[in-house]
């Protein structure tokens, strides 16, 4: 019984691991990466703050003018809401939403620190259109939620390197 336990508590690790779960620890921003200057017009001012205190938190050093400046530059493409199942007896769909960013980082000079890359992410939720207040706010909801999780992963990605 004994040795059983100990069987199961040494692969419990490896079954972790295996399913693409990541301690994500102390991370810290290269040095080199900074002062940072963050280009892009797709991020709401919500973003641009989430964005900024991630990076910050992580140790880069954000400044408001590119001038002499890293350059982080990110373009967001959301996926138009899409219906991709529904219910007529109950007035339930589920609907399908998406978000992709592009991004990459260059020194002053314009070289390429880290080449452009994408992340993606899509969710499903279940949406009553029987009550489109809620239905939107749900939406919204989601939505900002792809965004956070998008945002986070970028900063971890450029961490990482």
């Amino acid at each position: 019984m004994n040795t059983r336990r100990r069987l199961l508590q040494s692969l419990l690790p490896l079954t972790i691991t295996a399913c693409g779960f990541r301690l994500r620890g102390e991370t810290r921003w290269p040095q080199d990466f900074n002062p940072l200057y963050i280009d892009s017009d797709d991020l709401t001012a919500a973003d641009r703050a989430l964005l900024r205190s991630e990076l910050e938190r992580a140790g880069a050093r954000v400044v408001d003018q590119p001038a002499a400046a890293n350059r982080l530059w990110l373009r967001l493409n959301a996926t138009e809401p899409r219906s991709i199942a529904s219910s007529s007896p109950t007035a339930v769909s589920l609907w399908r939403i998406g978000l992709r960013i592009d991004f990459g980082l260059q020194d002053a000079q314009g070289r390429d620190r880290v080449p452009a890359q994408s992340l993606n992410e899509e969710t499903s939720l279940e949406l009553d259109s029987d009550n489109p207040l809620t239905t939107r706010s749900r939406l919204e909801q989601a939505q900002w939620r792809l965004r956070q999780g998008l945002l986070r992963e970028l900063v971890f990605r450029l961490v990482s390197r």
